[in-house]
């Protein structure tokens, strides 16, 4: 595997990556709250850290100084520079992130600046050229570093076209664990067209070290890697145009924003969103999407979820979105599914409660996508994947209008070629079924151009849900609205042979990379696939080990640099405080369990300052939740009061009594079509509260209930 490796110009690695377990073995420590080491001053030595890599080995060296300067640099500093004094510059392991060293660079005048680095003493790697002021310490990423290598780094500082140039720095990077999830990869096209810049990244289930989101390079070799303070799951992360990144997941119900280090900066959930028109009962983790132009640009949108009561006995889940501020949490836009809560009508003539095509009944619509777009006159839109209506559908969100339905059923129809002087209408079975992962492609036509990947279930396989019969696909849509047609010019999967059919039931996405390559992920045989477009010709692929949890989807990116480097990211905010109750239980013929009311500071990322615990014991079997696989009228025992310094401010009375306070407590280990899922009836019908962690083999359940977020 190695061979071509080298060959296309990489230097060897000292390490083999074979075919191992999944995850690291149990007794690493949980991730510790990164924010405040991430954050220190700029102006304080950084020393190499192994807070992230606690997972992976022993500590790594400091920063050493590798010899004399270049013999040139004396005489590359100009004599108003020297008497000003030379730049100053320090690496250190970047605690965030196992492949990655951040740089603190100073330099007396303003000057643009970069970092060469490599292994064995050489400098083949460079990081892009960016600006820094006079005397200020700015931090610069070095990015993709290899696990368990000795790196060397100097800095070029040109204040006027007279470069200086650092002594040479070394680190050593942490070895792998040998439990480390590797891949295996597999070339058809020649490997020389490829290089160790591009990587390709997909969230990961790495619980036991927190790393939650990892990117490989074509060899299968990790080059980057990340997780939240609270180690949540990071199903949709992606960066951000201004810097930093955002993720939602099925096991956090707001979104986490990291800056370009990988530090969790702070989370947004659904009590922080002010001004918000209708009903959103927690974040949705299935999507967020970044929004690069129109009046949006910079801000990020997300799917919503909230219940629909129909009549006593049953509820619906719908979906909405909102559109947020990264830089502040501003509510840009809203919009829900079911419109105004509680009519018992879905927001829009074009949809209807009593359709779903899917075993759920409950889960009416299961948004899984988004994309944005603009019409030719500039009319902004958004596309959203309905998989369980086996639909696309168009929101214009200036008037709140669906203007139309793709799919079976729907109000466009297949035709052969949208071009063709007399289309041929396409057979029912030709539609989407269960799509996921929408991405808009670049088009000089005026059409929305849609790529996806089609799973094809259950439509596909057969009546018990065989998957080696059924199949899926990648698939480009072509959208002509001026005649209401649709045609799929390119698609690959349906041709395939039995033992190479690409299957996936709930995940997977297609993206266009490079030179017109189409990339893809497919959840369940965990492989991500390389093909030609549009010739549909094998390139390369990557397969993965089991893992607890598939993978969601595949980004692409040309470089690592291209997610962000420089020191510049989302702000943290003003001080917060979050409200919130954990519990634990164990669930049997009855609960039995301890729930703890707390407040931490920094959003929940910081100390507890306020708790209160009590015991939960059920006294009742409830059979009136539909969407639960277990449900119970739990009493309240009396409260211990641990700490108190922030309860008043939260409005916490710690001598009101609990003793005796009933609510119903519900799982429903399907919610969102993959998530466990604590709901609650405090005497207003059962409603969602946080997702949780759920061992049916033990009986053990344990959640994070948030509340309300107070600044």
């Amino acid at each position: 595997m190695r061979a071509p490796h080298a060959a296309a110009g990489r230097a060897p690695a000292s390490i083999e990556l074979g075919t191992v377990a999944a995850r690291p073995p149990p007794g690493f420590p949980p991730p510790p709250p990164m924010r405040y080491l991430a954050r220190v001053s700029f102006r304080l030595p950084l020393v190499a850290s192994v807070a992230v890599l606690a997972a992976c080995a022993s500590p790594a060296s400091e920063s050493v100084p590798e010899g004399d300067s270049d013999s040139d640099t004396d005489s590359a500093v100009d004599s108003d520079t020297a008497a000003l004094g030379d730049p100053e510059f320090e690496i250190a392991l970047n605690p965030d992130n196992p492949f990655a060293a951040l740089a603190t660079i100073t330099s007396p005048r303003a000057a643009s600046v970069y970092i060469e680095y490599g292994v064995d003493g050489g400098f083949d790697h460079t990081t892009p050229t960016t600006t820094i002021g006079a005397a200020t310490p700015t931090r610069l990423q070095v990015m993709g570093l290899e696990a368990g290598r000795e790196w060397s780094f100097r800095a070029v500082v040109d204040p006027v076209g007279d470069p200086w140039t650092s002594d040479p720095l070394r680190l050593t990077t942490e070895p792998l664990p040998a439990e480390w999830p590797a891949c295996t990869t597999t070339f058809s096209a020649d490997p020389a067209e490829y290089t160790d810049d591009e990587v390709f990244c997909t969230d990961l289930e790495l619980e036991s070290s927190g790393y939650r989101y990892v990117c490989w390079d074509r060899w299968g070799t990790p080059r980057h890697a990340l997780r939240t303070a609270a180690n949540t799951e990071l199903s949709s992360a992606r960066p951000l145009p201004e810097g930093g990144w955002a993720t939602t997941g099925n096991s956090a119900a707001a979104i986490t924003f990291l800056d370009n280090f990988g530090a969790t900066v702070r989370t947004l959930a659904v009590s922080d969103l002010d001004g918000a028109r209708f009903v959103h009962q927690w974040i949705d983790g299935h999507e967020l999407l970044p929004i690069t132009s129109g009046p949006w640009a910079g801000a990020v949108a997300t799917l919503t979820v909230a219940l629909e009561p129909l009549d006593v006995d049953r509820s619906v889940r719908g979906n909405g979105l909102v559109v947020v501020d990264p830089e502040d949490g501003t509510l840009l836009y809203d919009y829900s599914f079911h419109g105004l809560s509680g009519d018992g009508v879905p927001g829009s003539p074009l949809l209807d409660y009593a359709r779903t095509r899917d075993v759920d009944t409950e889960d009416w619509l299961h948004a899984n996508a988004l994309a944005y777009g603009q019409d030719p006159d500039g009319r902004a839109y958004f596309l959203v994947s309905l998989r369980n209506q086996d639909w696309i559908v168009k929101l214009y969100p200036d008037t709140d209008e669906l203007a139309w339905r793709l799919g079976r059923e729907g109000d466009l129809q297949l035709v052969d070629d949208v071009d063709a002087a007399a289309p041929v209408v396409q057979p029912a079975e030709r539609w989407l079924v269960h799509q996921h992962g929408l991405e808009l492609l670049e088009a000089a036509d005026g059409r929305a151009h849609v790529l996806l990947y089609d799973n094809g279930f259950p439509q596909r396989y057969d009546d018990a849900g065989d998957a080696l019969l059924g199949y899926g696909r990648a698939a480009e849509l072509i959208v002509d609205e001026a005649t209401m047609r649709v045609s799929i010019p390119f698609q690959y999967g349906e041709s395939l042979e039995r033992e190479e059919r690409l299957v996936s039931r709930n995940r997977g996405n297609a993206v266009l990379v490079g030179d017109d390559r189409v990339l893809f992920l497919l959840g369940d045989p965990r492989q991500v696939w390389e093909v030609g477009y549009p010739d549909g010709g094998a390139r390369w692929s990557a397969s993965f080990p089991e893992s607890e949890k598939v993978m969601n989807r595949v980004r692409w990116y040309a470089s690592l640099y291209d997610t962000g480097w420089t020191e510049d990211g989302p702000p943290s905010g003003p001080e917060a405080w979050l409200v919130h109750r954990d519990g634990h239980a164990t669930i049997g013929d009855v609960f039995v369990g301890t729930e703890s009311w707390r407040v931490t500071t920094d959003r929940g990322l910081g100390e507890v300052t306020c708790e209160l615990t009590y015991p939960l014991a059920s006294v009742a079997v409830r059979d009136d939740c539909a969407a639960c696989d277990w449900a119970f009228d739990v009493e309240l025992g009396a409260a211990t009061v641990g700490l108190t310094d922030d309860c008043a401010l939260a409005g916490i009375d710690p001598t009101a009594p609990t003793e005796g306070t009933l609510r119903g407590y519900g799982l429903a280990t399907d919610y969102l079509g993959h998530a466990h899922t604590l709901l609650v009836d405090d005497g207003g019908g059962w409603l969602p509260v946080a997702f949780v962690e759920w061992d049916p083999g033990t009986g053990q359940v344990d959640y994070r209930w948030e509340l309300d977020v107070v600044e």
